[in-house]
């Protein structure tokens, strides 16, 4: 299923490594005020993070 919500997280423009583990590439999911960050094993979705984002923050400084 398509969704607009939903964006592949450019790791590049983070600057650091992220604070889990993960397989790229990570996933961004926006439900609300959340975040939702994820990857895909195989036939498996894995959660990594969820994070409460405020408008004035940035993916970034969520993470």
């Amino acid at each position: 299923m398509e969704s607009k919500h939903r964006k592949k997280l450019d790791l590049s423009r983070l600057g650091r490594p992220l604070p889990f583990d993960y397989q790229p590439p990570v996933w961004q999911l926006s439900v609300g005020d959340w975040r939702v960050f994820y990857d895909v094993a195989g036939t498996e979705v894995i959660v990594r993070a969820l994070r409460f984002k405020s408008p004035h923050q940035t993916t970034e400084e969520v993470l």
